[in-house]
């Protein structure tokens, strides 16, 4: 695969960090400490262009704070600044991740998304008897930056580039060499990145067809649960060996006709709804924006625009009565 060169004057070039910051302030505008960077926006296209085109970028530190979804996590979002940067960085370098994945991976990908792995799913499901449901154990805490950057160093060749991306690994670790934040634009695309040569693995070595990756999730199917158990090892080894990636031990190797969780999503050979878990998760979701709205802590377009993107979620079951089904229970259960 010929790698791309000599892109960091792309990304540092006003043009593209001004459309990093456009796209950085989505849904942000209205907050004091964006309207006061979009103020100071031309000294900052100055500073970063120095900064990217001498090798000086370093990032700062980034926030934490915990989630529940429905399980705690955390998350470690960059300041405004680096977030900035990132985009500027995607800008240009998104098309070059592209060109490193197969067409059954889903995630952090224009045109493909959750949905598309789901009606994906479906097809498998219909033509298939078995299933196998595979999930990373810590994956963006277990991710090596010796590893992602050999790949990242397959599809780039631009130094500066590889610098940058030296750094940004560098600037967060779960224990020394190791791990991603949860929260950063970059990590996106460089842990969905990693798993490419397990991809390759499945279908190349492998041969497997029936396959869909969205991130860590990874759905096999196959006629025999015989043939899936043996699949699991060989997926398991190889992951172990060239990823270092250990699965989780709940691994699931079952029939379809009785409906396969993937994605928030039961999906089964007749109709796909909405799992418990799913539905659980929209609901605190739904309570999310009502309380952000009666606090005044979000503007009622944001508020839509999350309702309407809640009521897609649900409508990607593609069964009609899903969304009366749903909204029902959430009517009832906010009462």
């Amino acid at each position: 695969m010929k790698r791309d060169g000599n892109i960091l004057g792309r990304i540092a070039s006003p043009s593209n960090l001004r459309l990093a910051f456009w796209k950085a302030s989505k849904g942000l505008r209205d907050r004091p400490g964006v309207i006061e960077f979009g103020r100071r926006l031309d000294q900052f296209v100055g500073e970063a262009r120095n900064e990217l085109l001498e090798g000086a970028y370093s990032p700062g530190p980034y926030r934490a704070f915990e989630i529940r979804d429905p399980k705690p996590r955390w998350i470690h979002a960059p300041a405004f600044r680096d977030r900035v940067i990132h985009h500027a960085i995607l800008n240009v370098c998104e098309s070059t991740f592209e060109k490193g994945h197969i067409s059954d991976t889903f995630a952090c990908r224009k045109g493909r998304g959750r949905l598309k792995a789901i009606r994906r799913a479906e097809r498998f499901c219909r033509r298939q008897d078995w299933f196998l449901k595979l999930d990373v154990r810590k994956y963006f805490d277990s991710i090596d930056h010796g590893i992602l950057t050999r790949i990242l160093e397959t599809r780039f060749k631009d130094r500066g580039v590889l610098a940058i991306f030296r750094r940004i690994l560098a600037s967060y670790q779960t224990e020394p060499g190791k791990g991603l934040p949860i929260g950063s634009l970059t990590s996106q695309h460089f842990a969905n990145l990693y798993l490419a040569p397990l991809d390759r693995f499945v279908k190349e070595e492998l041969r497997i067809r029936g396959y869909v990756r969205y991130m860590d999730d990874m759905l096999i199917l196959g006629d025999t649960s015989a043939a899936l158990a043996s699949i699991r090892q060989a997926v398991r080894g190889f992951a172990l060996e060239a990823l270092g990636l250990e699965f989780k031990p709940s691994v699931w190797i079952n029939r379809t006709s009785l409906g396969v969780d993937f994605l928030g999503y039961r999906v089964g050979r007749g109709s796909t709804r909405l799992t418990s878990d799913g539905c659980y998760r929209l609901r605190r979701a739904v309570k999310g924006v009502l309380s952000g709205l009666d606090k005044e802590e979000i503007s009622s377009l944001a508020a839509q625009n999350r309702l309407t993107a809640m009521v897609a979620f649900v409508d990607g079951t593609g069964n009609p009565s899903e969304r009366s089904r749903v909204f029902r229970g959430i009517r009832a259960w906010s009462e």
